[in-house]
């Protein structure tokens, strides 16, 4: 069965799980049009990034399973973000996480919104298009770069960024702000590569448990060597608190 087939026989699925798309919103396919939300099934979705951090996932999907219901409110204010591809295939944009996470509590029906895009004329311009606006992310698990040919071809084969789930853990522990950023897209993989950079970071260490060098890591993003990254607090008085974060 192909990727678009796989995710329009959903009825079933729908009936014997308790799923985070509303009952009513019809599966998204190849007749969807931009800018409509819809019921997805997200391990058919193509991601836009090389790697994922998993102790955000395990995290997020812990939260689904003890809290379906909210999870679903929660994704009809703000849907999984998806683009339509080259083969009439659906590509994510943004919240691979909480995407992973859908599909790791046994949850893969999900409400997605597709994004309106420019028209592209071959496979090329799309990528191209992408790259231009800042809605792919070319590195792989080790921060090295690569090309939309070397992205997984779905969420369960993302391999695991450990940088990047301490760049998560940093947020949360306010190490940075997304709501002093300008610009948000993949925010957490340019502190990720940061942080890889660090010499008191050892992949060792963050592979082994990203939450224990976490004090670490806030020293470091507080220092003035991070003050070029987006959402960096270390000028903020001690009182702040980074709104809605």
């Amino acid at each position: 069965m192909s990727r678009m087939k796989g995710m329009v026989v959903w009825g079933a699925l729908l009936a014997g799980l308790a799923s985070p798309a509303r009952a009513d919103e019809p599966p998204c396919s190849s007749r969807t049009a931009a800018g409509q939300t819809c019921a997805c099934d997200v391990r058919a979705l193509h991601p836009l990034q090389g790697a994922i951090g998993r102790d955000e996932v395990q995290h997020k999907a812990e939260k689904i399973r003890d809290k379906p219901n909210k999870a679903r409110r929660e994704l009809e204010d703000d849907p999984i973000k998806i683009v339509r591809g080259p083969g009439d295939e659906f590509y994510i944009t943004d919240h691979h996480h909480g995407a992973a996470a859908m599909a790791l509590a046994g949850q893969p029906i999900a409400s997605c919104s597709i994004v309106p895009r420019p028209a592209f004329s071959t496979p090329e311009a799309f990528w191209r298009d992408l790259a231009r606006d800042h809605l792919v992310w070319l590195e792989d698990q080790d921060g090295r770069a690569i090309t939309p040919a070397d992205l997984p071809t779905s969420l369960a084969e993302m391999p695991d960024d450990p940088y990047r789930s301490l760049a998560w853990r940093l947020r949360k522990e306010g190490g940075y702000c997304r709501a002093a950023m300008r610009q948000k897209e993949f925010a957490e993989f340019l502190w990720a590569d940061w942080l890889r950079q660090q010499p008191s970071l050892p992949i060792e260490k963050v592979r082994r448990s990203s939450k224990a060098m976490v004090d670490e890591a806030l020293a470091l993003a507080r220092s003035p060597a991070a003050r070029a990254l987006p959402g960096f607090v270390g000028d903020k008085p001690e009182s702040f608190s980074c709104p809605d974060d």
